[in-house]
């Protein structure tokens, strides 16, 4: 009886390690693309900033030339 226990006890502890043997690999894998995606985050934060610079200088030339065409006139 006892003896039956123990290896039931020892079948299900085996389906268990079966069941988890990829969880090491999954969570180096998540860490990874967790971290990947934080400098991605960080890469469009400085695109964003690069942006707005860009559309502001954009617009101030736009405005300047138009300024200028105008006291041509």
């Amino acid at each position: 009886m006892e003896k039956d226990i123990e290896t039931e006890i020892l079948v299900k502890l085996a389906k268990i390690e079966e069941n988890t043997k990829g969880l090491d690999e999954t969570t180096k894998i998540a860490g990874t693309a967790f971290h990947l995606a934080k400098e991605l985050e960080k890469r469009q934060d400085r695109m964003d900033i690069s942006n707005k610079w860009s559309w502001g200088f954009i617009i101030t030339l736009g405005i300047t030339l138009i300024g200028y065409f105008l006291t041509k006139l």
